[in-house]
Order: structure tokens, then C-alpha cells, then sequence
């Protein structure tokens, strides 16, 4: 939901020309179907979808003493349909719509054919007051940063999700040559990873530092201090093997879990100093 993406992950090429982004996305779906590790690969928008133009003959209109609302009311009511009564059932008032079966909507012949009335009883098909023109359209195009882009969703079936992206970069510089001013970025979970890991790379250090120096103060001795860290790396070399041997790869769950076993390590090492320098003293 940060990232803007309904997915694990997104696939995001920025670049200016629309028809060239939308070539490299589909370039990248069609390399990255077959790789391991995902459920599906699809495209945030759903493509290209036609769009039927209508320019009024103002020529035509001026003889037949027409408006261009007119022609909108006409395609208006055969498309979208205009209400001509209601029917009750039970507790409830349905309104009656009429429009152009779905099959005839979609025939751009019909919509030439569609009736407009012209004075009290004449018509004239729409066709020979109107121009129509079928374009492909894009909707929405999407920019992000001020940059135009679009995206690949990806939902993936693994927990090694900074794996699987290693594997997809790896194809994606080899495959898929960009052209001047167009980058590919993984988004999603893999860039909130990240971020995270950079945070824990200054955070963690930080902290283990400051409880050192409170460590340090509490027992006056370095050596005592030295003695309690050294329980750290000891702790934090088991939950590496833990996580080897069950096959896991290094997570932000998996870092906040060798925070807290860093802390238990202080702990236990704190009481067990404690204790060693109680006895010592009686």
C-alpha cells in the first residue's frame, strides 16, 4: 500500500514514451513467467482499450437546423441507456433502462446506424452527421515522481524475497537492453526491506554502543564489560545456524529477533557477572 501496488512486489519502468514502456513491461513479464518463486505477473493497468471518437459534421448539423447535444443525446441514450419507467417488487422500485443490446455496442456499424430525430418526424442516421473514429487510449497513464511509468505486479510464493529479486535484476540486465533515460525499480516489500536493513545497519550498532557504555558504567571494569558482549556474537552465531538449517533467508522478523537475543544475551551475562562478584565478595 505504500509503494501504490496491490502486490508483494512491483516491477516499475520509468521512461517518457508510453509505447515503449509498455513494450519493456511486457518484455519483463515474458522473462520473468517461467523464473520460480512467484504466483503471477500481471500488469497494473489493464492495457489499451478502444475508444470510439465522435466529430459532429457541423455542416450537416447547420442544414438539418441540429445541435451537437443532439448527437449526444442519441448515443447517449443507445449506450448508456435511458430510463422509461419503474416496476415495483415487493418493497422495492426497480427503474426500467433501454439501451442497445451488449453484442451492438460494441458494433461500430450500429452506432452509425443509431437513429436522430430531426424535427417531429424525421430521422437520420448518425453516421452521416458525425464522423466516428476508433482509438486505442491508455487509462490511466501514471507518473510517479514526475516521471511517467508503468508497473508489474507480482505476488510470489516464497519467504526469500530479496533472493528471488537477485534472480530477476540478474535476468532482467541481461535480457532487456534500455534505452537512454529508462530504469527498471523493485518496489514493494523489497524497497521497504531495504530501507529497514539501512535504518538497522545505523540503529542496531548505535544502541549496542550505548548499552556498552551503560554496561561499562554500571561495573566499572572494561574487562566485566568485554565479558557480558561477549555473549553476543556466541548468541547471534547460534541463530545464524538456526536459520541455515531450517533454510530461511535473512528478514526484517528474523533482525528484530537477533535484537531481542542480543538483549537476553546482555541480560544473562549482567546477572551472571553480578553473581560472580558477589561471591567473590563474600
Amino acid at each position: 500500500m505504500l509503494e501504490g501496488v496491490r502486490a508483494d512486489l512491483s516491477i516499475k519502468v520509468f521512461g517518457n514514451d508510453f509505447d515503449q514502456l509498455d513494450s519493456i513491461a511486457a518484455r519483463i513479464k515474458e522473462l520473468l513467467d517461467p523464473l520460480p518463486g512467484h504466483d503471477e505477473i500481471e500488469h497494473e493497468t489493464a492495457g489499451r482499450s478502444a475508444m470510439v471518437t465522435l466529430n459532429p459534421r457541423r455542416e450537416a448539423l447547420l442544414a438539418r437546423n441540429l445541435s451537437a447535444g443532439a448527437l449526444n443525446e442519441a448515443v447517449s441514450v443507445a449506450l448508456a441507456g435511458q430510463e422509461v419507467g419503474q416496476f415495483t417488487h415487493g418493497t422495492h422500485t426497480h427503474g426500467i433502462v433501454v439501451r442497445l443490446r451488449g453484442d451492438l455496442r460494441n458494433d461500430e456499424a450500429q452506432i452509425r446506424a443509431l437513429p436522430v430525430r430531426v424535427g417531429e418526424s424525421g430521422m437520420v442516421p448518425l453516421g452521416q452527421l458525425a464522423e466516428l473514429t476508433t482509438l486505442e487510449s491508455v487509462q490511466p497513464i501514471r507518473h510517479e515522481s514526475g516521471r511517467r511509468r508503468v508497473a508489474l505486479m507480482v505476488n510470489l510464493n516464497t519467504s526469500d524475497i530479496e533472493g528471488w529479486v537477485r534472480r530477476a535484476q540478474a535476468l532482467l540486465e541481461e535480457k532487456v537492453p534500455l534505452p537512454d533515460g529508462y530504469i527498471i525499480e523493485f518496489g514493494g516489500q523489497f524497497k521497504r526491506l531495504q530501507e529497514a536493513r539501512s535504518r538497522l545497519m545505523i540503529v542496531v550498532p548505535s544502541t549496542l554502543l550505548l548499552i556498552f557504555g551503560i554496561v561499562f558504567m554500571a561495573f566499572g571494569s572494561l574487562r566485566q564489560a568485554l565479558l557480558i558482549y561477549s555473549g553476543i556474537p556466541l548468541a547471534v552465531t547460534g541463530g545464524v545456524l538456526a536459520l541455515w538449517l531450517r533454510g530461511m533467508p535473512f528478514s526484517i522478523t528474523a533482525a528484530i529477533g537477533f535484537i531481542a537475543l542480543s538483549g537476553v544475551a546482555v541480560l544473562n551475562g549482567m546477572v551472571m557477572v553480578s553473581c560472580f562478584n558477589r561471591l567473590r565478595e563474600e
